[in-house]
């Protein structure tokens, strides 16, 4: 008896670790619809709130980085990520911080997207920031989009995808962009607050 459930566990592991989302959205599928619903609730209220603002992709390292620096430059913006833990320590930070897929243009749209001075995207994946890129294109040429990469190799598809401004984080180090690169690029039109 033992033995048998113990092959039947074998057999069906790899079935449940590749279906465990249809099947946790199947068992959780009331509470995730409420709780999807809350968190698209509250990231269009605090979207309605902001204009010509800068819209991060990527709460991680550098996205913090890039908020911390934007905010306390009275710069507007409006940070992106995936990971819940991220974003309830931007919450609880009183920044404006929502869980979402950047990657998807419904909700980048649902964000302000064109509303937004600018796009920076610090999701370190190659294919989620090429994704992101040519889905803003294809509705708004005119954003500047400013992106992260480590690997030198991607610059050149990045921007024929359509970024305005590659940063190689070749170094690992926290300061993607920095305000002074911002005014450079032309990308933030803030100089009233330059120190």
């Amino acid at each position: 008896m033992i033995l048998a459930a113990m092959l039947f566990s074998m057999a069906t592991a790899p079935l449940v670790i590749r279906y465990n989302h249809q099947i946790s959205d199947f068992i959780f599928a009331r509470a995730n619809h409420k709780k999807k619903k809350q968190i698209k609730d509250n990231m269009i209220e605090t979207s309605h709130t902001l204009n010509k603002h800068a819209l991060v992709c990527g709460y991680g390292r550098v996205g913090i980085h890039t908020i911390d620096l934007l905010s306390s430059h009275a710069v507007p913006c409006m940070a992106i990520d995936l990971k819940p833990a991220q974003v309830q320590k931007g919450v609880e930070n009183s920044l404006k911080v929502s869980y979402g897929d950047a990657g998807n243009l419904e909700f980048l749209n649902a964000c302000g997207l064109s509303r937004a001075s600018d796009l920076i995207i610090s999701i370190i994946d190659f294919n989620t920031a090429l994704k992101i890129i040519i889905q803003v294109r294809s509705v708004n040429e005119s954003i500047p989009i400013v992106v992260l990469t480590r690997k030198e190799l991607h610059l050149y598809q990045l921007y024929q995808a359509g970024a305005t401004d590659v940063v190689a984080d070749v170094f690992g180090h926290d300061q993607m962009i920095t305000l002074e690169r911002m005014y450079e690029l032309g990308i933030t039109k803030h100089s009233d607050h330059v120190h």
